[in-house]
């Protein structure tokens, strides 16, 4: 968590911080909520490896898109 604030702080605009800092760690809160609603209906579906498979996944292509954009 203190490494976001110091990212955030470099390069966000004072004006803009509140407002970051409030988006950044409700997504952390969010996906987290999302995670454990979605690994349920993954396991019985498809069994336990598949919950690591998808967010493996859906985190790789999160990861290349970061990475063609940045």
């Amino acid at each position: 968590m203190p490494a976001t604030n110091n990212v955030l702080s470099k390069w966000i605009p004072v004006s803009e911080r509140r407002r970051s800092l409030g988006l950044v760690y409700s997504g952390m809160y969010l996906d987290s909520v999302t995670g454990l609603a979605v690994s349920p209906a993954l396991i019985h579906k498809f069994g336990w490896p598949s919950v690591f498979y998808s967010f493996g996944s859906l985190g790789s292509i999160w990861f290349a898109l970061w990475l063609s954009k940045a």
